[in-house]
């Protein structure tokens, strides 16, 4: 799941490998917002809901920033490289994982 302007994908609530943090989606109280590291390094952000038994991941490594109750939307981070070295950059989601816009530019660490 990469690309610069990534929608997130449906995956298998078993495919959820780690959960270690969950919030609700704001604006949506039907729906969990659930981060996990399954792997020691990345931290995978999912939008989970449980009455339909669908989950979302999105396609970001640094989890959740805010989520913004007015927009109804999640701000997530994702690092990323460049020749000059690692950087973050925060990008808005809708409640269906789709990929709203960039907020703000690249940050460095």
């Amino acid at each position: 799941m990469s690309g610069k302007d990534a929608d997130g994908v449906s995956v298998a609530l078993t495919q959820i490998a780690a959960a270690d943090k969950a919030m609700i989606a704001p604006g949506d109280v039907s729906k969990v917002i659930v981060e996990g590291c399954p792997d020691g390094r990345n931290i995978w952000t999912y939008i989970i809901d449980p009455y339909q038994g669908t989950a979302i991941q999105l396609p970001s490594t640094e989890g959740v920033m805010s989520l913004d109750w007015e927009k109804k939307e999640i701000v997530a981070a994702s690092y990323g490289y460049d020749d000059d070295g690692r950087y973050s950059v925060n990008k808005a989601y809708s409640l269906d994982g789709k990929f709203l816009r960039e907020v703000g530019g690249k940050v460095r660490e």
